[in-house]
Parts: C-alpha cells; structure tokens; sequence
C-alpha cells in the first residue's frame, strides 16, 4: 500500500512491529535449541549417536527458523513449501523440544522455564486466546511430569514453584496476546478509516485509485476489459443552500447505500469527492456499463429524498460518465479523463471541446474584474438561483453557448471577454424579482410581467455599479430585444441592437427551451434549432441563428454517429 509513491504509514507500523516480533521469536528459538543440544551433549546412547542427535535437531531448528527469516525479508521462494512459514508448525516442533528438555534435565526448574516461549510465541503470533490455551498445554505438561516423578516428600516444594511458573506463563499469555489482539484491531481500524469513507460506508478516495490500478494491471494482464463509471448529482449545492450541508450529507449517505445494494462484488463502488461517485466494473462491456449506470440512476432518480421537489426537476437526478479500456486509454489518468468528459457531456449537453464552459475561476483568470468584484456578482448570482430553481445553471450554459458563438464569429479576445462576462450575469438583475414570480407556473399578470421586463435594465444598473464596461452592460441591458424591435426594455431593432446581446437572445432562448420546466416540457436539440430558425429575422438576428443552430445540428450528428445516448 502506497501514497503519492510512498509506504502507507500503517505498513510502515506493520512493518516495525513485526520485524520485533520475529527477532524476538527467532531468538526464544534459539535458546530453545540450544538448552536442548546442552542437554543432550552427552546422551546416553553414545556419543557418537548423540552427536549425529544433535546435528539432527540442528537441522530441524534451522529449517523453523529459515522461513522466518525469508519472512522478515519478503522473499517468494517456491522451494520453501508455505505451511514452513505457519507459526503453527514452529509451536509443534517447539513444545515436543522444551518437553524433552525438561525430562532430560530431570526437571530443572531451568529448563522448565523455557516453556514460555512457545508461549510467548503463540501470543505474539495468533492472540490472547491461542496464547493463554498454549499456556493451559505447558502448565498440563509441567504438571504432568510432576505428578509422575516426585517423591510424596518433595511435590508440595515442586508444585509450588511450577505453580509461580504456571502464573507468569498465564500472565505473559494474557499481556502479550492483549497487545497483538489490541494492535490488530488498531490496524484493522486505522485501516478501515483510510479506505472508507466515513459519511456514505463506500471505498475512500485513496482507496478507489489504489483499487482502479490493481484492476487495470488486472485487465491488462487478462486482456480482459474494465469500465469505470463516474456519477455526479445534480443541482447538489442548489439543494445544500436551501437545506444545509447536514441535509445535503444525508442524502449522500442515502447515494451510498444505494450503490452498495445496486453494485455487488466483484464491481466495486467509491466515493470519488463531494456529490461525485465512481464505480468500477472489471470484465464488462460499455454496454453493460450503460445498463448498470442507468439501473444506479433510476434508483437514485426514484427515492423520495426530504424536499426534493425544490429540485428544478421535483427529484434527484444524476449525471453519469463512463470510460472503459482498452478503447478509451490505459492508464487511470486516462479512463477518468474519458469518464469525466462523458459525464460533462452528460451534465450540459455538449463536448468539452466543443463548448469550453468556463467557470468563476476562469472568469477571474481573463483580469476584467478584481476578486472583489467577481465575488459581489457570484453572491448575486446565488441568491437569484436560490429565488429561480428552475433555471439553476442556466447563467453558466448560456455563458458557453455565447462564447462558442463568439469564436465561430471570430470577435476580438477583448469581446470575447466581455461577452463571456455579460453572458454570465446576463440574469444578475432577477435578484430583484420575487420569487414567487420567478417560479410562477401560470401566466403573468400584466402588474408580474411589468416587474420581470425589468430585470436587464436593473442588472444593467448593477453591473455599471460595480465596474463600468459598456459591452457588458448593454450586453445585459439589451439582451431581450427583439430582431423586429418588439422586444425591451428599449424596442431596439436590427443592427441597433448590440451584437453581443444579439447572440445572448439566441443562446439564452435556445437554453430556455431545452430545459423542462413544471409547466412544459422540454424540447429536444433539433426542435429548438428548428423554432429559432423559424423565427430567425423577427426575434433573432438570422447570421448568428444559422452559426448557432449549424454548430448544435453538426454536434447531435457527430453524437448520433458515435451512438451516444
């Protein structure tokens, strides 16, 4: 396990901590070995015989100690069989030698004391309980032999200093196999916390990217294929400004037991940040992926989560993104760069390339305004989205409708700024607007309406209040002037009205009708594209219908060929 390319502090504990543990265990085994080749120097059988007894138990020794020793440093080695390596196999040979030194010492109390460390071992080893019931075997075996060999004269001495044996070994059992129980469950917990994330139970950040290499290097070793799906709730911070952030969690909470009872293994689900999900598929197909994204979606979408009918939809909807290898690259950074530009395309309806929305940051970055600026208007803007829910968004893509425009136009970078500028705040003036107007489904009185034609004159007012830029303010001012000279607030006609506000009317319009609204649906790309050019010439200038519909038109054709859903 490994961070930014460096060793995972817990491994780096596991690390130190076992690396005691085995010298420890190594050395108690050698001592064990030892005392018993003292023993035995001079075994009754012959001294050459013992000889060739000692080299035997030498040997025997050495191969419990050699898989520890590989162990320590990590070697594969086939040639030693795994069940070598068993700390079980170690007590089993460690019992019978400690047991045989006691009888062969006539039961010293020097050698009896070498039973704790089979006892020591299995408590560092396996636990308190393995470490008290190897102590139970070593007390049962003194007794035992004390049983069977004492005079009547001598068992109450005996017995009493096995019985401060017995209590130390216990003792240790009980205290050294708490520390390994305690540091396991640390471990465990610690461990827990790094790869889960705590708020939704799924896979952490962390844990996600550690988990989409080892299931690359998988697939690519199999030749086999993996898609990554990429999820991202809607209107998510619209919710969490009219409800709060602890309302907000709750929902993501609610986001993360769905995808764990929608996503069984061996597909595994993470929290990837913020109202961002991803979920990894190994072995299936983009079609599959498709079906799964949009089986996750309608579980979302159905659940009744408190107050979603504020939502600009009256439900929870969710954006989704999928990339797959081999076809859409084989490295992560690549399957996410494909998954986040699917979900984009998603989420506004355009390709990344093609529309190049800009956000508050880039606005910043084209220096227009100051920071202070920039942080009055986006105060601005928030609260008129908090007023008008349905049209939550609708500011950003206009913005990158208007700037695609722009370019295809090939206006100077100082109006394409401007534009994207006046695009952007182009509504700023709603924030004086109730919001019961704002939202109303029904038609407006003339009173109601009389209120909302006011709005490009009062952000207008606003704009000029804050920085004077004419190609922003009338950009703003006069974005709902009409090609005939019906529209307002001033009844401008024509090449009177400002180019930029003549192509804000057509995207701003075109945005309007392919968002749904309580009291209509929404219309699709080619219907929009087919009610401007209708009206091209009466409320929209024809030259910048023609480029705007052209570019819509050519990007559903390159989708549909592509087979883009």
């Amino acid at each position: 396990m490994k961070i930014f390319g460096e060793q995972h502090p817990l491994d780096k504990r596991t690390e130190d901590i076992s690396e005691h543990i085995l010298v420890s265990q190594i050395i108690n085994i050698l001592i064990v070995v030892m005392a018993f080749v003292s023993v035995y120097n001079d075994f009754r059988l012959g001294k050459q015989f013992g000889a060739y007894f000692n080299y035997f138990i030498i040997m025997l020794s050495a191969l419990g100690i050699i898989p520890y020793i590989l162990k320590k440093l990590q070697a594969q080695n086939e040639f030693f069989p795994r069940f070598l390596t068993s700390d079980l196999i170690v007590l089993l040979f460690l019992f019978p030698v400690v047991a045989f030194s006691v009888y062969g010492t006539g039961g010293h109390s020097g050698a009896k004391i070498l039973f704790l460390i089979p006892v020591i071992i299995a408590a560092t080893a396996y636990g308190k309980t393995v470490g008290l019931t190897s102590a139970f075997f070593a007390i049962l075996i003194l007794f035992s032999y004390d049983v069977s060999h004492l005079e009547k004269a001598a068992i109450s001495k005996m017995f009493q200093l096995d019985l401060i044996y017995s209590g130390v070994m216990a003792t240790l059992a009980w205290l050294m196999g708490g520390f390994t129980d305690i540091e396991r469950r640390t471990r465990e917990h610690l461990l827990w916390l790094a790869n889960t994330d705590a708020l939704t139970g799924l896979a952490s950040y962390r844990r996600f990217q550690e988990k989409l290499r080892e299931e690359l290097a998988q697939a690519k070793k199999m030749s086999s294929s993996l898609a990554l799906v990429m999820l991202d709730l809607d209107y998510f911070k619209f919710y969490n400004d009219n409800y709060g952030h602890q309302k907000g969690n709750e929902v993501l909470a609610k986001v993360g037991e769905i995808l764990q009872e929608a996503v069984p293994e061996p597909f595994f689900p993470a929290r990837y940040g913020g109202e961002e999900f991803v979920v990894l598929l190994p072995g299936v197909t983009r079609k599959f992926a498709r079906e799964k994204a949009r089986e996750i979606e309608t579980a979302i979408t159905s659940f009744p989560f408190a107050g979603v009918e504020i939502q600009p939809l009256g439900k929870m909807t969710v954006s989704v993104g999928i990339g797959c290898y081999p076809e859409d690259g084989a490295t992560p950074e690549e399957l996410l760069r494909a998954a986040d530009d699917d979900l984009y395309q998603a989420k506004y309806g355009c390709r990344r390339e093609d529309l190049r929305l800009h956000t508050l940051e880039q606005l910043r970055a084209a220096s227009l305004f100051g920071k202070g600026v920039l942080e009055s208007f986006k105060y601005f803007l928030t609260a008129v989205n908090v007023k008008d829910r349905y049209t939550f968004g609708h500011s950003e893509r206009v913005m990158a409708y208007a700037v695609a425009v722009a370019d295809r136009l090939h206006l100077p970078e100082d109006e394409v700024n401007q534009l994207r500028y006046g695009a952007y705040l182009h509504d700023v003036g709603k924030i004086e607007v109730e919001p019961e107007i704002l939202n109303k489904k029904g038609s407006l009185t003339d009173e109601e309406w009389a209120v909302m034609r006011r709005h490009p004159v009062r952000g207008g007012e606003l704009v000029r209040s804050l920085v004077f830029l004419p190609g922003i303010i009338s950009a703003i001012r006069h974005h709902h002037e009409n090609y005939d000279g019906t529209g307002y607030p001033d009844g401008l006609r024509g090449e009177e009205i400002p180019l930029l506000a003549r192509i804000l009317r057509v995207v701003d319009s075109y945005d309007a009708m392919t968002t749904a609204r309580p009291y209509k649906e929404a219309k699709t790309p080619a219907e929009a594209c087919f009610e401007l050019r209708q009206l091209a010439g009466k409320i929209y200038d024809p030259v910048v219908v023609e480029i705007f519909t052209g570019m819509i038109l050519e990007q559903e054709r390159r989708q549909a060929a592509a087979g883009v859903s």
